[in-house]
Formats: structure tokens, sequence, C-alpha cells
């Protein structure tokens, strides 16, 4: 999640982006219709009107109409969403590495403490 955040603009992931809208839009033109009412845009990189590209579901005529692109509107979305969602996980991974650790040395603290106790004990 933090890399595509942070790469959202990236060819490698746009081209990604691409390929995934254009095969939704194939298979599922209702979820890309979805996508486009949350987001008020149409299409991908062009919008859907004047002229409807393989990237404008068919079926989907009211959100065809919006005269924005959704690459734009979809890199800041995945930006403004995907970026603190995954730095609060990775702090919280960094919280969980470091009480293992705290743990783990709690733990063999113990057992060195049962060894000197054995030790006073057969006195």
């Amino acid at each position: 999640a933090f890399y595509v955040s942070v790469n959202s603009e990236s060819e490698a992931m746009v081209e990604r982006y691409r390929k995934a809208w254009l095969e939704e839009t194939r298979e599922d033109p209702a979820n890309i219709c979805s996508l486009q009412n949350f987001l008020q845009c149409s299409g991908f990189e062009s919008a859907c009107i004047p002229v409807p590209s393989s990237y404008c579901p068919a079926n989907c005529e009211w959100q065809n109409r919006n005269p924005l692109p959704c690459l734009p509107k979809w890199q800041i979305f995945v930006e403004e969403t995907l970026r603190p969602v995954s730095i609060t996980a990775l702090v919280y991974v960094f919280v969980l590495l470091v009480a293992g650790a705290l743990a783990v040395m709690f733990g063999v603290s113990i057992d060195r403490l049962r060894e000197v106790a054995r030790g006073r004990r057969s006195y």
C-alpha cells in the first residue's frame, strides 16, 4: 500500500492502473461506473465525452458524461487514502517489533534470574 501511494504517478503504476481499468471495463462495467460516480469523472486518461473510448464502460451513460478524466482523480484518491493507512500500519509494525524484542529480552532475563536463584538455593 505504501509503495502504491508513493509511486501512484510513476509510469509503471499508471500502466498497471490502465490495464486494470480496461480489464474491469470489459468484465464488469458496473464497477467502473460506480468508481466514476464516486470520483466524479469519466474515462481513464481522457474523458468519455465528446468521444467515448474503450476505457468508457457501456451502459453507464450518466457517469460517462463527466468531462474530467479519472486518472488524476484516482491518483489523488490513492495518495490521500493509502498513504496515511500505510504509514499507520508501518508504525504499528515497528511498535510490534520493538515489543517482540523486549519480550525476548525479558524472557532471557527471567531465565538468567532463575539460574541465579537455583544456584543460591543449592547452598
